[in-house]
């Protein structure tokens, strides 16, 4: 009998219900490891669990990124953990807003805007107003970067009809630019389409060779012929491609539609040289190709090469994709005639838009691999191939983006593309920078709405510091905006692209 007790009927019960429990502490234990063993589960199993933070099956995007503290992008559940490593980071540097589209009451029009060129410290663009609904006036502007000023320096009116931007190039010394627009106009009162419309090719320089003073504008005298007889029956539209302005030799590209506009049309184009002081124009046969026109929203860095987008529509669709798309680059030699340098025909069947060729002979184009879209680099003398790192995100096609760093390559990347159009599309959601040299690939900028395709460092500066791009807004007007990427240390002077 224990000493604590005074009796042993009361010992013994007190002892019997210690035991009792005991014996439910033991039983309650039991069943709580079993439950923490249930609760556990296993990864994958489509069920939540203690020590899982997502399972792959139920999960639906959340955490987000954001709740991670990156600026965009989408997580994933991988093993039952979060994986954000398709997030981007939160810093992005500033910009700042040059125009938007808003010279006084600037029309709605798809065409009312149009960048033209860079060179050190002019940003030059066009801008078309529509006051009578049957006539459109274009502002031609200059923005200046160290004094912020904008002018316009030019008036542009042609009686009714609409104004075509064509192509727009720079001379050697980086001193006058070129602009090539056509009038076109419509006859609403004849039969046809093709037969009803009349083009009047123009071409002007913007000489900004003192960079004290206002640029001025003026029409360059075609006294020689620029439209050959076959563009003009297909009623084409004749593009300067190339102009000496000492000697008046140029280079005309015609631009025309083969077939009649209410059936499954192709386009062509064709070549010609021409004097446009003197005359003596001459036809040059190249063979027939649907499409091609080289993007001119950038500063041209290789003025001896014309890049070619070339794709061929199934007939029996007008809207299916292409059968074939194939990249040709003509180069000019003395006598101005253009030969095939480069060929990527038939290398593969979902191809993106060539831009341009950079200062070193590298073309940039985007393909598919292994279900990702990714950017790749050829060059047109080794033939060497390069790819851009891969990304979670898609990548767009790129472009050459300063004339003293060509190590510089500019992309749009997004979460999806679209195959359906006659090049492989990536929708746009950031602007990239990819340093070839270091393999570092950061975002500069974050789009709100549709990316316009067009981004540059400002050539004739001597070094990498104002990257000019343009997006459209809300309204459906065009935005251009200049980020000072030396100040927010993304690059040097010399175009090394630091890592975040």
């Amino acid at each position: 009998m224990n000493k604590y007790f005074s009796s042993p009927s009361l010992y013994n019960t007190v002892r019997m219900l210690m035991q009792v429990l005991f014996m439910s502490l033991m039983v309650f234990s039991a069943c709580d490891d079993t439950q923490r063993s249930i609760t556990k589960g296993t990864c994958g199993d489509g069920v939540l669990s203690e020590g899982e933070e997502c399972e792959m099956a139920i999960f639906a995007g959340a955490p987000s990124c954001k709740d991670f503290g990156f600026l965009q992008g989408d997580t994933s559940c991988v093993d039952c953990s979060v994986d954000t490593s398709r997030c981007v980071e939160n810093y992005l540097p500033a910009k700042t807003l040059i125009t938007c589209d808003a010279i006084g009451g600037v029309s709605s029009l798809s065409r009312a805007f149009r960048y033209l060129s860079a060179s050190y410290p002019f940003i030059f663009w066009a801008t078309q107003w529509d006051d009578t609904g049957s006539s459109i006036e274009t502002y031609v502007v200059a923005y200046n970067v160290e004094t912020r000023v904008t002018r316009i320096i030019g008036d542009l009116y042609f009686g009714a009809g609409y104004t075509e931007y064509t192509n727009t190039f720079l001379d050697a010394q980086h001193s006058r630019l070129y602009l090539a627009l056509s009038h076109v106009y419509v006859d609403e009162s004849c039969v046809g389409v093709i037969n009803c419309i009349e083009v009047t090719p123009h071409l002007f320089a913007i000489d900004f060779s003192d960079p004290t003073a206002t640029p001025s504008l003026s029409e360059v005298v075609i006294d020689g012929a620029i439209y050959s007889p076959t563009c003009q029956e297909r009623r084409g539209f004749p593009v300067v491609a190339r102009f000496d302005p000492a000697t008046g030799d140029a280079l005309v590209l015609c631009d025309y539609i083969l077939t009649p506009l209410d059936t499954c049309f192709s386009r062509g184009f064709m070549f010609s040289r021409t004097n446009l002081y003197l005359g003596g124009l001459e036809e040059l046969d190249l063979g027939g190709f649907h499409f091609a026109l080289e993007k001119q929203f950038l500063s041209d860095f290789h003025g001896d090469f014309f890049a070619a987008n070339l794709w061929y529509p199934r007939q029996e669709s007008c809207n299916s994709a292409p059968d074939q798309i194939s990249h040709r680059i003509f180069s000019f030699s003395s006598d101005a005639l253009p030969q095939v340098h480069h060929d990527t025909t038939g290398a593969t069947q979902t191809m993106s838009e060539l831009s341009q060729v950079d200062p070193e002979g590298w073309v940039y184009f985007t393909t598919l691999n292994e279900g990702r879209a990714r950017l790749t680099g050829q060059n047109i003398f080794t033939h060497e191939t390069i790819t851009a790192p891969p990304m979670t995100l898609h990548q767009g096609v790129g472009w050459p983006v300063s004339d003293i760093a060509p190590n510089l390559v500019a992309f749009p990347a997004g979460s999806s593309f679209d195959t359906t159009v006659p090049y492989l599309r990536v929708e746009h959601e950031f602007l990239y920078l990819w340093d070839k040299d270091s393999g570092v690939v950061r975002p500069i900028h974050s789009f709100n709405n549709y990316y316009e395709g067009m981004g540059q460092f400002m050539p004739g500066a001597g070094e990498t510091r104002y990257f000019i791009f343009g997006e459209r807004d809300g309204s459906g007007k065009i935005c251009l905006f200049m980020k000072d990427l030396q100040e927010e240390g993304v690059v040097t002077t010399r175009g090394s692209l630091q890592p975040q």
